[in-house]
């Protein structure tokens, strides 16, 4: 049940072989590597072992690295971009933004965070998860914005429960649509002050004379 394979490299040059191994396990499944600095020879390598996406680090890497049309590219951030900063990713050729460092519970204020990463960059967020994940909080999740969780492989404990939230996920209910208009709710507080207004309104009308 996994849709992709993501590897966290910490010296690219000296871990091609993994990689190259990675992507040939994993067959159809889509494998791409996390690179700080990443730059064009790295990722000319990555296509050569076999990756199909890269997620860089904005900062660190070089523009040259994004040139390659045949490699998928997504953003890792790990710190809370600007408004300018999210709307400009438009302009770039991105799957998706890896929160790689994003931590639950998710709160009301979290879940308007990712919205806030989700709607201005007009990009689906990937964010880390538990194993344990609920099917209400991968609901809260997707209604944010995110189209995948990632978990940590390196726990043999892991595997054993992907069958278990794959299962999870596909069991999760139609996206809501949203109304145009929200229907009009009033409390009954709110119903009094409008009909105090309604009639100082018309105790203080003035008819044209005669």
């Amino acid at each position: 049940g996994v849709d992709a394979v993501l590897l966290s490299l910490s010296n690219p040059q000296a871990e091609m072989g993994q990689v190259a191994k990675w992507a040939q396990e994993a067959g159809d499944v889509p494998c791409g590597a996390q690179v700080a600095a990443a730059n064009g020879r790295i990722v000319a390598d990555l296509k050569e072992a076999g990756a199909d996406f890269l997620a860089f680090d904005a900062e660190a890497s070089s523009a040259e690295a994004l040139l390659e049309t045949e490699m998928g590219y997504v953003l890792a951030l790990s710190s809370e971009p600007t408004d300018s900063f999210l709307r400009l990713l438009d302009a770039f050729p991105l799957e998706g933004l890896w929160l790689y460092d994003w931590q639950g519970t998710l709160t009301v204020r979290h879940q308007m965070e990712l919205l806030r990463l989700h709607l201005l960059s007009r990009t689906p967020l990937f964010a880390p998860a538990r194993p344990d994940i609920g099917p209400a909080e991968l609901e809260c999740l997707r209604d944010a914005g995110v189209v995948a969780i990632a978990l940590n492989g390196a726990d043999a404990s892991t595997w054993q429960r992907l069958g278990d939230l794959r299962q999870a996920i596909d069991g999760l209910p139609p996206r809501a649509h949203r109304r145009e208009e929200r229907p009009e709710v009033v409390l009954p507080l709110g119903r009094e002050l409008a009909s105090q207004e309604e009639d100082e309104e018309e105790e203080g009308e003035e008819f044209p004379p005669e």
